[in-house]
């Protein structure tokens, strides 16, 4: 009879997950969608599709995963445009490439975008009662959908976004810190 329950026990759990694991495939869709909007407004496809791949598996990975890091998907999504929207303007606008200086135009709208989402990513997460978790998976989802736009102007400009948003952990970090008694 033990078995039985124990069996049963694990057969709910199986399909708890599986429920889980199907509602997060479907609201990470909308990763792919961006992805593809992005490919064709910058006219190149392998780069956005491929980070979009990877911003849509950690997407599920983070809202099967649920708590704080589920919590992160979406606003790390919505501050992570825009980098991206900084991003694709200055590759679709101001992308004119005469020796070094197009990439410091681009490093610099994708370090501003990365800067302002990250800040906006803190500020929530001070907020929550988790808030290093739910900074971490929110910051990872918005540097990944910024790099969507900004890895086919090289390296630099995606180093400089993950500069700026990792620089705005240090107040969460500081605030979350254990106090001496």
């Amino acid at each position: 009879m033990e078995t039985d329950a124990n069996s049963l026990k694990q057969r709910a759990r199986r399909l708890y997950e599986v429920g889980r694991l199907r509602a997060a495939l479907g609201w990470s869709i909308p990763a792919l969608i961006l992805a593809a909007l992005v490919a064709l407004i910058v006219r190149q496809m392998s780069i956005p599709l491929a980070i979009g791949v990877a911003l849509y598996a950690a997407s599920v990975g983070l809202l099967w995963w649920g708590r704080a890091p589920g919590r992160g998907v979406l606003p790390g999504l919505v501050f992570g445009l825009v980098p991206l929207s900084a991003a694709v303007i200055a590759n679709f606008y101001g992308h004119t490439c005469v020796g070094a200086d197009c990439m410091r135009i681009c490093t610099l709208t994708c370090v501003g975008g990365g800067l302002v989402a990250g800040l906006l990513i803190a500020r929530l997460a001070m907020r929550s009662p988790n808030p290093i978790a739910l900074f971490l998976s929110a910051a990872s989802v918005a540097l990944l959908t910024g790099v969507v736009g900004g890895a086919c102007m090289g390296v630099y400009p995606v180093i400089g976004m993950a500069i700026a948003i990792g620089v705005a952990f240090l107040p969460v970090a500081l605030r979350s810190r254990p106090r001496a008694q």
